[in-house]
């Protein structure tokens, strides 16, 4: 008995001796990017809360998502810095704040009053390696916080190309989608 403790011991220290010797995932953040933002013609005195956006439980993490041909596989060397939708949030939110066209805009998790709700749905954050581009689809819906009604509801499909299936490129081809989104959704909110 003891033998057979022993020698199981043994294989578990030596597995976990392997298993500190693989590399560790990188993690990668979206909201420490600075974009430029265009100039903004109208500033509205409303606060505007930005709802955590919507999305399938499995887009929704810390992996960076990639496909090929249709099977959806989680990126072994590479994750996120917290889950996608609270990094896509965060840095719409940075963004709006830098174009200054509304009095302020906050977290829906804030808990404050909004006259506007923006609401965004994704239906793919992921990389396509077959097309080489990483995905950004999904809608937006500006809500009017007093009625709880939608004001105007819009669709959106950001595809920016990468060269190479590594995962440093198609993190930076990431951050490039959530920039585009962002100043989509300003000219967007422009429009109101």
């Amino acid at each position: 008995m003891i033998k057979k403790v022993s020698l199981l011991t043994c294989l578990m220290l030596s597995a976990c001796s392997l298993y500190d010797k693989l590399p560790a995932a990188s993690v990668y953040d979206l909201s420490k990017t600075v974009y430029a933002t265009k100039e903004v013609k109208t500033y509205h005195p409303y606060s505007l809360i930005i709802n955590r956006p919507n999305m399938s439980k499995f887009l929704d993490s810390n992996n960076i998502i990639v496909q090929k041909d249709t099977q959806m596989m989680v990126l072994a060397d590479g994750k996120w810095a917290d889950s996608a939708a609270d990094l896509i949030q965060d840095t719409v939110i940075q963004q709006l704040e830098q174009a200054k066209r509304w009095k302020a805009v906050l977290k829906a998790s804030d808990l404050v009053y909004g006259e506007y709700n923006l609401q965004i749905q994704l239906s793919d954050f992921s990389a396509h390696l077959d097309d080489k581009a990483f995905v950004l689809t999904g809608m937006a819906t500006l809500i009017d916080g007093k009625r709880n009604l939608p004001i105007k509801q819009t669709s959106f499909n950001f595809s920016v190309p990468f060269k190479e299936a590594q995962t440093i490129e198609m993190v930076q081809a990431a951050k490039v989608s959530v920039a585009q989104l962002s100043q989509f959704i300003i000219a967007w909110l422009e429009d109101k």
